[in-house]
């Protein structure tokens, strides 16, 4: 039998998470952190000549975008 729309469970168990409310407020940061430094990153190599140091900074947006999409496919 189907349930219809309008039948859940008990309001408590609805209520319960997994992860505390600093975790998520934690990870939203670390998130738009992850979205953030690949263009200031990518931004200041740009302004630099083209030697080890610029090469490190595309490299670390580079580490920042795919630990972006990990999480991305973690948190589903």
């Amino acid at each position: 039998m189907a349930k219809s729309k309008n039948q859940y469970r008990r309001k408590q168990d609805r209520r319960w998470k997994l992860t505390p409310t600093w975790v998520d407020k934690l990870m939203t940061v670390c998130k738009w952190w992850l979205y953030t430094m690949p263009l200031i990153c990518v931004s200041i190599a740009m302004w630099l000549e083209p030697t080890a140091i610029s090469q490190s900074y595309v490299i670390t947006a580079v580490w920042c975008l795919s630990l972006l999409k990990l999480t991305e496919v973690l948190d589903k």
